[in-house]
């Protein structure tokens, strides 16, 4: 239970930041091809259950929720700026960035809203842990060896799954428009915006960091 309370509370605000950040601009409620996000978000869920329960499952939990709403909002911020959105070839330029950041390029709404969504993510980790951490029981081995090989198997399909849906992206070489479509913008990543509006935070920037 502990397990899946922690992979469950993940999944769950992982997928409410990706909304919020595709409804505020204005990019729909959820990217065009949300399996590349869905199955990376299986992966984090299936280590967390191969992880022994307690403080190492809670630290890459509140990691990577963590990361994902630094580049939500920084997508917020740099779309209302410039119409664009975050790619890694700007950490570059970030010293000139800093000089001419002002608060009105930070929007207030959406720092309060992710704020109070990863606090209320920690003290639920915290809760779970304290309610649902095993106290004076001694694991069966058998047990172990089963749950282990279930978060194995899980993040082998999860990668399956990305593969899968790289598969089915749109795109015919025979069409004159090949180069226009969804399987070239996937190999290229020609333009940040229409990147992350189709293969999502996690599907644009897991293969954008590569």
């Amino acid at each position: 239970y502990n397990k899946l309370s922690v992979g469950g509370l993940f999944a769950l605000s992982s997928l409410i930041i990706e909304a919020f950040l595709f409804i505020y601009l204005g990019f729909g409620f959820l990217p065009q091809y949300i399996f590349f996000d869905v199955a990376l978000i299986m992966f984090v869920f299936f280590v967390v259950l191969f992880l022994p329960a307690g403080r190492a499952q809670n630290i890459l939990v509140g990691t990577f929720l963590f990361l994902q709403i630094v580049l939500s909002y920084m997508n917020i911020c740099i779309f209302k700026a410039l119409g664009d959105v975050f790619t890694f070839e700007m950490l570059s330029l970030v010293d000139e960035t800093a000089r001419v950041v002002t608060m009105n390029m930070l929007p207030i709404w959406p720092m309060i809203f992710y704020l109070i969504l990863y606090v209320t993510d920690i003290v639920l980790l915290v809760v779970i842990r304290k309610k649902m951490f095993p106290q004076n029981v001694t694991y069966r081995s058998a047990l172990r060896f089963i749950l282990k090989n279930v978060a194995l198997v899980g993040m082998s399909l999860s990668f399956l799954l990305y593969s899968v849906s790289i598969y089915s992206l749109d795109g015919d070489q025979n069409d004159k428009l090949y180069i226009f479509s969804d399987e070239v913008l996937y190999g290229n990543f020609s333009s940040s915006k229409q990147s992350l509006k189709k293969f999502g935070t996690w599907g644009y920037y897991f293969e954008e960091f590569f």
